[in-house]
């Protein structure tokens, strides 16, 4: 019992470190114009099916961490989204539901593969449909928290908006959910419980 406990833990921190390393450094966002890729959501979705629900939930927490901190000090066109410390654009003040957007998505992407691993939901498409329902949450609250703003910001109507959202679907959370997908395939012990 302690041993598995030992192991879990030293688990969590490898993974917790790797996150980390991900989240600062170009290794873990690569920018994109506006948007950027993040391959940081890997350890997050390793964790949840390694160490469980549990330990998904907390590397998604660390995740949500990361992203606050990267949107806040080196911020881009769209991190008011993901941090109440960067002001709307034309406001002086943030926004609370960025924390919403910022660690809700994240911490559920560590829980589902957590749960649906544990429900022999496993391999590629494990990977592919965590990543994906992740996607759709930060979108969704994208959409309904910011909305106004982001046309305002992004110079659209909300037809273009729906044409923005559905470019990052092709560019950026495909790629994603492939890559997860394959880590979640041929990164993680078949056997593993």
């Amino acid at each position: 019992m302690m041993q598995n406990k030992t192991k879990n833990l030293t688990t969590l921190a490898l993974l917790c470190a790797l996150l980390m390393m991900l989240a600062l450094t170009p290794l873990g966002f690569l920018q994109i114009g506006p948007v950027r890729l993040t391959f940081i959501h890997l350890p997050v979705i390793v964790g949840g099916i390694l160490l469980g629900t549990k330990g998904g939930l907390i590397m998604g927490f660390i995740f949500g961490l990361a992203s606050l901190w990267t949107n806040t000090m080196a911020p881009s066109l769209l991190s008011f989204m993901f941090s109440p410390l960067i002001p709307l654009p034309g406001t002086t003040q943030g926004s609370m539901w960025a924390m919403v957007i910022c660690f809700g998505p994240r911490m559920l992407l560590g829980f589902l593969s957590g749960y649906l691993y544990q429900k022999d939901f496993r391999g590629f498409k494990l990977g592919v449909c965590v990543t994906l329902i992740h996607t759709m949450l930060v979108f969704g609250g994208m959409l309904l928290f910011f909305a106004p703003v982001l046309q305002e910001v992004l110079h659209v109507s909300v037809s273009g908006l729906f044409l923005f959202l559905g470019t990052l679907l092709l560019t950026n959370a495909i790629p994603e959910a492939f890559t997860a997908g394959i880590i979640t395939k041929y990164g993680v012990p078949r056997d593993h419980k």
